[in-house]
């Protein structure tokens, strides 16, 4: 694995580069506290399924923001980006934020993209939806590092997997700064204001939509919602949680079989 940066004209980008294969997979995650390339090596870990056929690209979001920017500023430094590296033919796989991100990817820069799957993730928050996003954008801005942790992994993940995983998470509820709580409430304020419906009509890139019934962060409605607009299929974890991408065992097979049957070139 390694960690690189490209320029692009609103800045440099950070990516981590895992796995290796000729078919190329643009990974964007969702919102965290800290930065996700200080988990870049449990996600190539948990994608050595991947490897042989799959090269990986996890892009870190920008760091800094003009105000007022939304979710299409950071599509259109990630079109850059991928078109400065050369990525050609790409497979797209976004989950929550990441999966709104990829929505506006989809509809304005198809060229890039044969196949994509969006996980756990809206095209706009509804009254139906939990307030979760609301609650992390103001601790976030009040910069509570730990209460901000604590709210993460309370909505994102099951009980059952909090209990498992208790003392990992223990060990990180501090991590995180100012800074980070910044980043994080201008990307929450973000999915606050979005509303990517007309988008989603404009879509043609094969896509699968993935959530789960008991998602304490979107309801199934909502996510629900972005299949329906891009016309494409989907599939719900029954009692599952937000966090089907790391949860569900058979999550990143149900990737893999969406990519070799809908993308032939």
């Amino acid at each position: 694995m390694t960690i690189s940066s490209i320029t692009t004209s609103k800045g440099d980008l950070r990516y981590a580069k895992c796995c290796s294969g000729p078919r190329i997979l643009i990974m964007l995650p969702g919102v965290s506290i800290s930065s996700v390339l200080d988990s870049a090596a449990a996600v190539e870990t948990a994608y050595q399924s991947f490897d042989g056929k799959y090269t990986i690209y996890l892009f870190e979001y920008p760091r800094e923001y003009p105000d007022g920017e939304d979710i299409t500023y950071i599509a259109d430094i990630l079109a850059e980006a991928i078109h400065r590296l050369e990525l050609k033919n790409c497979y797209l796989l976004g989950a929550s934020f990441g999966g709104m991100v990829g929505q506006v990817l989809l509809a304005e820069h198809p060229e890039h993209f044969v196949s994509a799957v969006l996980a756990s993730t809206i095209a706009h928050l509804t009254e139906v939806s939990p307030k979760t996003i609301s609650r992390w954008n103001t601790i976030a801005a009040n910069k509570d590092v730990r209460t901000l942790n604590l709210a993460f992994y309370d909505a994102v993940y099951s009980d059952e997997y909090q209990i498992k995983f208790a003392e990992p998470i223990r060990k990180v509820l501090d991590n995180g700064n100012e800074k980070d709580c910044l980043i994080m409430a201008i990307h929450t304020e973000m999915m606050l204001r979005a509303d990517l419906r007309a988008y989603d009509k404009k879509i043609k890139t094969p896509t699968f939509v993935v959530g789960a019934t008991n998602d304490r962060v979107f309801s199934i409605e909502d996510v629900s919602e972005v299949a329906d607009l891009i016309g494409c299929k989907s599939f719900f974890y029954e009692g599952s949680s937000h966090a089907v991408f790391d949860e569900e065992p058979d999550f990143k097979q149900r990737v893999l079989e969406h990519y070799d049957t809908s993308a032939d070139f």
